[in-house]
């Protein structure tokens, strides 16, 4: 995609003047930001095949350090095959005369937002879209991320109940507990309360069991916690649980649903991480040595845990150790391949031509800039 030249201006000059950087750096840094305020045109296929021939080319016969083979295989270079045939039919180009882009408002430093119709976001997700927010753009804890899905999970329920049983939009309060309370009490007034036949079809779950299955953040099993070298929850006043650091809030909370001296959770500080980067080394060298493929991530695990503080490190699993190592071990792998065509890197970087185009193919065809505003007129923008 080519930025709005003119566009691409302002918000760099916005990018130095409050952030210190540039647009390059706040693109690299905060790619959405930049997407909101700065419209994108896919050129033509004129263009855009011999881009994406020239990157296809570059990459798909580099080699995988690991493994050795080409970075394409057969399956790969078909799929590159039908883009670029998809590109040459201008498929993928932005077609004439269709508007892509309406405007958003302005933002604080006085840069126009954009909204953008490509895509199909606003049609997809449907309750996944919600469950993504609670893990990724709140930045949720466990307490808070098992507390607001059970919220989600509650309304989107009896949204689905009313509309399901009774072909309506659930616009109410979502609070089981009052309902249940306010069905049980009108049970008893149904003959003298208009209205509270309503209830009449309520299946209060008041009335029935209680179930014993647990929901959200589940408690270790003994064997695995042995397994793992990991304590159990101490009861309070002993000496064991006077002899542990004082946990906040939210790990006190995580540690007693896991019944663990101390909660399990992802190397979130810097000590974990350097911690892990400096032992994954050492395992993945000893795995190596011993002829195998894989590591040991349970005996990282219990090495882990027996010298885990409270502070800096907490519990972990062989699980949240082998998923932290896939980021590692694909990081390595991305870099040693890029050491392998690294003279090649070096031409695309003075390529700019087959990214952006000759000056030929840009005076043929000037960035064009239309765009919808919120009311019916255009203004300026891009298609």
């Amino acid at each position: 995609m080519r930025w709005d030249p003119n566009i691409r201006e302002l918000v760099h000059e916005v990018c130095q003047q409050n952030f210190n950087c540039s647009f390059e750096t706040m693109l690299a840094r905060n790619p959405r930001w930049i997407a909101e305020r700065c419209p994108r045109h896919i050129p033509a296929p004129s263009i855009l095949v011999r881009a994406l021939e020239f990157v296809f080319g570059v990459f798909g016969h580099g080699t995988n350090a690991r493994s050795g083979d080409p970075l394409f295989n057969h399956t790969a270079w078909q799929k590159a095959h039908a883009v670029l045939q998809l590109a040459r039919e201008g498929y993928l180009s932005d077609n004439e005369g269709v508007i892509l882009y309406e405007e958003a408002g302005v933002d604080q430093y006085g840069l126009r937002k954009y909204d953008c119709s490509r895509g199909t976001n606003k049609v997809e997700g449907g309750p996944h879209a919600d469950i993504y927010r609670k893990f990724g753009a709140l930045n949720a804890g466990p307490r808070y991320t098992v507390n607001s899905l059970t919220d989600h999970r509650t309304f989107y329920n009896l949204q689905a109940y009313a509309k399901y049983m009774f072909g309506l939009d659930w616009r109410y309060h979502h609070s089981l507990a009052m309902i249940n309370r306010t069905a049980f009490l009108l049970n008893y007034l149904w003959d003298i309360v208009p209205g509270a036949s309503a209830y009449a079809d309520w299946m209060n779950g008041d009335l029935y069991i209680q179930t014993e299955e647990t929901f959200g953040m589940c408690r270790f099993p003994e064997s695995l916690r042995e397994r793992l070298e990991m304590q159990s929850y101490p009861e309070q006043n002993t000496p064991f649980a006077r002899s542990l650091p004082h946990f906040k809030a939210n790990d006190e909370w995580l540690r007693s649903r896991q019944a663990l001296a101390m909660p399990a959770r992802p190397p979130t500080t810097s000590e974990a991480r350097s911690y892990f980067f400096a032992n994954i080394k050492i395992f993945s060298a000893q795995a190596a040595q011993d002829g195998k493929r894989k590591i040991n991530f349970d005996q990282f695990a219990r090495q882990w845990n027996r010298t885990a503080d409270g502070k800096t490190r907490f519990y972990i699993t062989p699980e949240l150790l082998m998923a932290y190592a896939k980021g590692w071990e694909r990081t390595n792998n991305i870099r040693a391949s890029q050491e392998i065509i690294n003279d090649t890197l070096k031409d695309v970087s003075r390529s700019a031509a087959a990214f952006i185009a000759d000056d030929e193919f840009l005076m043929l065809r000037p960035f064009r800039r239309q765009c919808q505003a919120r009311s019916t007129h255009l203004l300026h923008g891009v298609q």
